[in-house]
């Protein structure tokens, strides 16, 4: 919720999440429950992303993520670096 409010998004915006993590149980934790992980935070997409950036701490392991807003029903994708 901080995130998205950081971000200027409302809680019902559908966004595209990239992460990564050196952490290799964190990350197949996250590909494992990537569904879940995606409905429960209104996710277009949750994919791998090289250039994640922002660091959030889980269970003391590192978690980079980049969220922007996904585009509305019958908008065309538009090109992001790094997702």
């Amino acid at each position: 919720q901080r995130t998205r409010r950081d971000l200027g998004l409302a809680v019902t915006d559908r966004i595209r999440v990239g992460y990564r993590t050196e952490n290799e149980p964190l990350r197949a934790a996250v590909e494992r429950h990537a569904g879940l992980i995606a409905d429960e935070v209104l996710a277009a997409s949750l994919a791998f992303d090289p250039a994640a950036d922002t660091e959030h701490r889980i269970g003391g392991a590192a978690l980079r993520m980049t969220i922007e807003k996904a585009p509305g029903p019958g908008k065309p994708e538009e090109p992001s670096p790094g997702l």
